[in-house]
């Protein structure tokens, strides 16, 4: 009677398991049978083709060892101070937010307000994301005047559809109904032919009943070819201390066609330490980005909630709390909502964007765009911070910009351990004649060797004939061999890779035709 136990070390043979006498025994009838070493090879292909792998899970990953799985926080641009400031007369104070910004002909396009009962919408441009102007767009009077930058719309939470082919409805929108309709905690959609002039769809009625008080979103789905609503909702009683908020998730295959067509196909609340988490922990909003092939959650989450905080005195409060806060996190999911979203950075308390240290513009709060700009090798989330809590008010808001490198948000590295370590990924067909890494090398080493799917080294692409990429870091480094120039000679077959990190971050992998 044995208990498994697998143990690794480092060489290509060394993934081959141990078995120990184990100390716990087990019955006779659940003794389970030893594989062999060609079972422990016979794991289905998985589908790779050109498409860029991010390493956020462990979805291309066979074996690993001395390996360890990070988050990348962003870097704050403008040295942390914010981009937009409240400067303006028709600018609210309590409801000046980032909804959307876009990269459209040439220049960064942002809409900020708030989309909600007392709704307003500003437009501002720039040509380096950094330095921005409201325009004047002429669109809608205040106090009698139209020299503005007021959309004359209630919507602000725009995106630019990807799947659209009629030019009227290029870009949608989400908005809230005004008090008078008698839901205005409801959703409303929209659609623009330019982002200036709108029009409702279901001539300006909900599609969804409560609840939606927060930057609700609607989203294109390229994977499965269908719109995605992301909205609050409630799971106690709506407002006050009993208040507890999570988020819900809808489809609709044709917005056009039907807007009104839309399915929930998930609710979410923070219930994994029981009920009472909700102390702890709730969700204000979920925003949804799609990039390489994986479904990038933006929790905001309140943290120690509370509705009955005294009103914080006028004045500057310098202290950074830590009750009554809004961090952002970052979730992952493969397969769409039947998968479940990995929280793995909330319950380990590793926020996306840092909040700010005592007496900056977002100290306590953050809260992103629902919309991420990808450009120059870069990923740009635009935010909204406040420097008092939820329930402090004066709210005092300001939008600043937070960068990540192309797709370095989760990372795989051997720091932690103080030794090399490696990973070998599941069988694959290779489609194409290169390979690319996302790495940072630039303090130590990473070396690529090439299996067949049973795990045999392949002659030439084998550890001693590897040159390793030594103090390098590049969005698309390119491993080589000795005499080997590409892969061209292994197109159509099937193949593992081990990569080995010495004091080096790994970040994704694609398979390229050139």
């Amino acid at each position: 009677m044995k208990q498994i136990i697998l143990l690794t070390c480092v060489g290509w043979l060394s993934i081959f398991p141990v078995y120990a006498q184990g100390t716990n025994l087990v019955p006779q009838d659940e003794i389970v049978p030893v594989p062999t070493i060609a079972d422990l090879w016979k794991e289905p292909t998985i589908e790779v083709g050109l498409q860029k792998q991010l390493f956020v899970d462990d979805y291309l990953i066979s074996h690993k060892q001395n390996i360890e799985r990070d988050l990348n926080q962003a870097t704050k641009e403008n040295n942390g101070e914010p981009l937009l400031v409240r400067d303006q007369p028709w600018e609210q104070a309590n409801l000046f937010q980032v909804n959307s910004v876009h990269f459209l002909d040439g220049k960064f396009v942002m809409h900020y307000g708030y989309t909600g009962p007392v709704d307003y919408c500003c437009r501002a441009e720039s040509t380096d994301g950094l330095h921005w102007t409201k325009i004047r767009l002429g669109l809608k009077k205040f106090e009698g005047s139209t020299e503005n930058n007021l959309l004359d719309y209630q919507g602000c939470g725009f995106f630019l559809d990807p799947h659209e082919t009629d030019p009227a409805h290029r870009f949608k929108s989400t908005f809230r109904p005004l008090e008078s309709s008698g839901l205005p905690h409801a959703i409303c959609l929209g659609y623009s032919e330019d982002g200036l002039h709108w029009h409702d769809y279901n001539d300006g009625q909900p599609v969804t009943g409560r609840a939606s008080d927060t930057l609700n979103q609607v989203a294109w789905d390229e994977r499965a070819q269908l719109y995605r609503l992301f909205t609050r909702t409630d799971f106690g009683s709506g407002g006050g201390p009993t208040e507890l908020r999570g988020a819900r998730e809808m489809i609709n295959p044709d917005i056009k066609a039907d807007p009104t067509n839309w399915t929930t196909v998930n609710e979410w609340i923070f219930d994994r330490e029981g009920l009472e988490e909700g102390k702890r922990r709730q969700i204000h909003t979920v925003n949804f980005w799609q990039h390489a092939g994986i479904d990038f959650g933006l929790f905001v989450v309140m943290e120690w909630p509370a509705f009955n905080i005294p009103q914080a005195p006028v004045g500057n409060d310098i202290r950074r709390h830590e009750r009554d806060v809004w961090n952002l996190y970052l979730a992952t999911r493969r397969g769409g909502h039947e998968s479940p979203w990995d929280l793995s950075w909330v319950y380990a308390a590793k926020p996306l964007i840092p909040r700010g240290e005592d007496g900056t513009f977002d100290k306590d709060l953050i809260h992103p765009a629902c919309t991420v700009v990808t450009k120059d090798d870069k990923h740009w989330l635009y935010y909204t911070g406040w420097p008092n809590g939820h329930m402090r008010h004066p709210y005092k808001p300001a939008i600043g910009l937070a960068t990540f490198p192309l797709d370095r948000f989760v990372y795989l590295d051997s720091w932690k351990r103080h030794a090399p370590g490696w990973i070998i990924t599941k069988p694959f067909e290779l489609t194409g004649n290169q390979l690319e890494l996302n790495a940072n090398a630039s303090h130590g080493s990473l070396s690529v060797e090439l299996l067949d799917a049973e795990g045999k080294p392949i002659p030439g692409f084998t550890a001693t004939e590897v040159i390793p990429l030594k103090s390098q870091d590049g969005f698309r480094l390119r491993p080589r061999w000795k005499n080997i120039r590409d892969l061209s000679e292994l197109k159509g077959q099937t193949i593992r890779l081990k990569i080995t990190l010495d004091q080096a971050e790994l970040y994704a992998l694609q398979v390229v035709a050139q």
